[in-house]
C-alpha cells in the first residue's frame, strides 16, 4: 500500500512538472531554465536557439552563445581563435543536448507517474473485489505486484538515463571553466 501512495504522490507530482514544460514549450521562442549549482550565479536563458547566461546582481551583464556558435559578452563579439571557437561550439551543443534530454527524461517520468497511478486506481477496484470468493488478498498482492514490477523496471532504466545526464552536466561545467580560463572576456566576469 505504501508503494501505491508512493506512486500516486509521485505521479501527481511528475505530471505537474510535465505540464509545466509543456507550457514553456508553447511560448513562442523564450524559455527560462533552473541549472544546476553551478549555474546559481546567473539565469540561463534561451531566445531562438540563443543561449543567454546573464549575471544575477547585474543583469546588464550576459553571454551569448549564438546557433551560428559565435560568443557575444555584454553585447561585443568577441574574437575566437579555433581552439576557442570549438569549445564555443561544444557548450552550445552540449547545453542544448543536456536540455532535450532532460525534457524527455521528465516525459518518460510524467508516463511511468501515470503508470503508478493506474496501478493506484487497480488497487482500489481490486479492494472492491476482495468482497467477493473468488478473489482473495493473494491474488489482491499478486496483481499489485506483476503490476508494479513493470513500473520499477522502468524507473530504474529512467534513472539510468538521469545517471548519464548528470555526467553531461558535469562535462558541461567542466568546458565552462575551460572556457573561462581560455577566453580573456569570459574570465574577466566574476559570474561566469
Amino acid at each position: 500500500m505504501k508503494t501505491i501512495f508512493f506512486s500516486l504522490l509521485l505521479s501527481f507530482f511528475i505530471t505537474g512538472q510535465a505540464l509545466a514544460i509543456d507550457l514553456k514549450k508553447n511560448k513562442p521562442s523564450t524559455s527560462h531554465f533552473e541549472f544546476g549549482e553551478y549555474f546559481e550565479r546567473m539565469d540561463v536563458d534561451i531566445e531562438n536557439d540563443t543561449l543567454i547566461l546573464r549575471s544575477n546582481d547585474s543583469k546588464s551583464e550576459y553571454v551569448e552563445f549564438t546557433p551560428d556558435h559565435q560568443l557575444i559578452v555584454n553585447g561585443s563579439r568577441i574574437e575566437l581563435n579555433n581552439r576557442q571557437q570549438k569549445m564555443v561550439l561544444r557548450y552550445h551543443e552540449s547545453f542544448f543536448s543536456i536540455v532535450d534530454e532532460a525534457k524527455e527524461i521528465a516525459k518518460e517520468g510524467a508516463k511511468i507517474g501515470l503508470a503508478g497511478a493506474r496501478i493506484g486506481l487497480q488497487a482500489l477496484a481490486n479492494t472492491i473485489r476482495l468482497v467477493s470468493d473468488d478473489f482473495d488478498s493473494e491474488d489482491f498482492e499478486h496483481d499489485m505486484n506483476c503490476r508494479s514490477k513493470e513500473i520499477e523496471e522502468k524507473a530504474d532504466l529512467l534513472e539510468e538515463r538521469a545517471d548519464r545526464l548528470e555526467e553531461q552536466v558535469e562535462t558541461l561545467e567542466k568546458l565552462h571553466t575551460d572556457l573561462r580560463q581560455s577566453v580573456k572576456e569570459l574570465d574577466e566576469l566574476e559570474w561566469f
